[in-house]
């Protein structure tokens, strides 16, 4: 908008953004989503991978030309978002796993490559619900915290700053 419109004309006309559509969640939903075809689909049609990759390439360009220059700083939930991804894509693991006993099962003249394969559906399973419960990401241990409070009190001697260029308002 700032190639027609002045410069303040065209920050109201561009926010706030929809986050339904254009926040950081719905953005990491339609990239897992992506993968998850790929992981499903690539098996047993191979370009859906060329699709896939030409996808995600054409996504981080994209989206990392507009989170650097072009769109309104964000609260950090990169984390939780992270999470929900690896979450997505373990899901999208099962189901390759139950997809690839299927067509084993139907493709072939008798059931032993099938059932040779439903062990890997249960692993699948059982390795998503590990990650689910496995990991404390939202809060630090106490022993953590401990050590934390005991360092709060030293000191730490900071020579210079930093600043990113592209970050600093024009």
């Amino acid at each position: 908008f700032r190639q027609i419109y002045d410069r303040e004309k065209a920050k109201e006309l561009c926010e706030p953004e929809d986050q339904d559509y254009n926040g950081i969640g719905a953005r990491s939903a339609r990239q897992t989503i992506t993968v998850a075809i790929g992981i499903l689909f690539g098996t047993l049609s191979p370009p859906i991978w060329l699709i896939c990759l030409a996808s995600l390439c054409l996504k981080r360009l994209v989206f990392g030309y507009l989170l650097v220059f072009a769109e309104q700083r964000k609260p950090d939930l990169g984390g939780a978002f992270w999470v929900r991804q690896l979450h997505g894509v373990n899901i999208a693991l099962v189901m390759f796993s139950v997809l690839m006993s299927a067509v084993l099962f139907q493709r072939s003249g008798f059931k032993g490559p099938g059932l040779l394969t439903l062990p890997a559906v249960f692993y699948a399973y059982r390795s998503m619900k590990s990650f689910e419960r496995g990991f404390i990401w939202e809060s630090l241990p106490i022993c953590n915290v401990a050590d934390m409070e005991e360092s709060r009190h030293q000191k730490v001697v900071i020579h210079g700053q930093y600043m990113q260029p592209e970050l600093l308002p024009e």
